[in-house]
């Protein structure tokens, strides 16, 4: 475990590399966060997906096309109606900052 983390080879790991493999982490966890909600993987999150997904867990809310249009276009920065996955970063980024 260490060597595949270890990449000066100096057989420790230092706190960059600890680091490193914590972001790796963060990006795997992220994009299985992702994948949840882009049911068909074209790497876009559309409002219909995302309704599906959020129905799933909010199973008492009414959750309207309109409502999860309006969550997309929080999150979408170049207006093309969907999340995509560098978006789809950055928002939860910016939620854990």
């Amino acid at each position: 475990m260490v060597a595949a983390v270890d990449t000066d080879g100096d057989g420790f790991i230092s706190i960059e590399e600890f680091g490193a493999m914590l972001d790796d982490g963060e990006s795997d966890a992220m994009r299985m966060a992702f994948e949840e909600y882009d049911e068909n993987g074209d790497e876009m999150i559309t409002t219909e997906e995302l309704c599906r997904a959020l129905r799933r867990v909010l199973l008492d809310e009414i959750l309207t096309v309109e409502k999860c249009a309006e969550m997309i276009a929080g999150v979408d920065k170049d207006g093309d109606g969907v999340i995509s996955f560098d978006e789809f970063k950055a928002k939860t980024a910016t939620k854990s900052s």
